[in-house]
């Protein structure tokens, strides 16, 4: 009897072990990594002069090591550009492309992928009458945002502090917040 229970009593765990690891109990789950975040969003922008009606809607990829907006607003730097006097005369890119640095790190206790981003200057040309200007947009270093896996939902705020046209810093310039909410497609 007791060869009879040595021969059983690993081949039950060896069955129990194997049926437990199967992905076709539970849907095709599959552990969540920091890689997690990788992949293509639809989401939207919200800046100061949007409302939540009418938000910045843009796509967005999320690579290794950078993220791709396709479309950062950009209507409150021209509403600085071009102040009170915003007229046909004036023209910008209708979509001007972003892409940052970043680095993940995984929290499974909150289900959550980390995500400090690394902002570059956000660069574009301005064109008011006969003349363009050249615009860069610097962000704070360093910003955090967060990556929920169970709802899918990549949350990124920056904060642009710094508006130079054609290498003249804007000394009146107040900082922009951008609160940036994708979901993965």
């Amino acid at each position: 009897m007791k060869k009879a229970y040595k021969f059983i009593a690993p081949a039950l765990i060896g069955i129990l072990g194997f049926s437990s690891c199967s992905n076709e109990e539970n849907g095709g789950f599959q552990f969540p990594t920091a890689e997690s975040v990788i992949g293509n969003y639809q989401g939207t922008i919200q800046t100061p002069s949007t409302d939540s009606t009418q938000l910045n809607e843009t796509a967005a990829s999320v690579g290794l090591d950078s993220i791709y907006i396709a479309d950062m607003a950009v209507d409150d730097i021209i509403r600085i550009l071009a102040g009170d006097s915003i007229t046909d005369s004036i023209s910008y890119p209708e979509q001007v492309a972003y892409t940052m640095k970043y680095e993940r790190e995984i929290n499974l206790t909150f289900d959550t992928v980390w995500v400090a981003t690394q902002p570059d200057t956000l660069r574009f040309d301005y064109t008011r009458g006969d003349s363009t200007y050249q615009i860069k947009v610097v962000f704070d270093e360093e910003k955090t945002g967060a990556y929920s896996i169970f709802d899918r939902e990549l949350k990124l705020n920056l904060q642009a502090n710094k508006l130079i046209i054609n290498e003249d810093t804007v000394q009146t310039f107040h900082s922009i917040p951008y609160q940036i909410l994708l979901n993965k497609q």
